[in-house]
């Protein structure tokens, strides 16, 4: 089980910081990101066999450890859901310092499916992310 780590990925002008989970064993990760154009923390959801040929919002509902849950709309995308709306500073806070995250979304109208991610290394990854995304606000 990987760390999560922490990098920046530049298209053009646009640059992208991303927090990343490790990758399950089916490439699938959860990722918190920023960019110098919008410096709030959102996240996504890459999920690589989703085929999405028109775009939909979803819910993520995302859960730490056995503690609270959030929900948060998402874009349905190409082998991605992502996030439309700032991460509140307590799930951020809770995901630096839990143990597993555990991140639900809906397979089809009548089935969800949860995935799980360790969050070993995710309070580094994330204290990164968030002075970058400061700097860029």
């Amino acid at each position: 089980m990987a760390d999560w780590s922490f990098d920046i990925f530049t298209s053009g002008s646009l640059r992208h910081y991303i927090a990343r989970s490790d990758r399950l064993p089916d490439s699938k990760t959860f990722e918190l990101f920023c960019t110098n154009y919008d410096s709030q923390v959102t996240a996504a959801l890459f999920i690589p066999e989703q085929n999405q040929r028109k775009k939909s919002l979803k819910n993520l509902n995302i859960r730490v450890d056995q503690g609270r849950q959030w929900s948060i709309r998402a874009s349905a995308h190409t082998m991605s859901l992502v996030s439309r709306q700032t991460l509140s500073h307590s799930l951020l806070s809770d995901l630096k310092t839990g143990n597993r995250v555990t991140v639900t979304y809906p397979l089809s109208k009548d089935k969800n499916t949860s995935l799980r991610f360790s969050l070993k290394g995710s309070g580094k990854a994330l204290a990164r992310l968030e002075k970058q995304c400061a700097a860029a606000g």
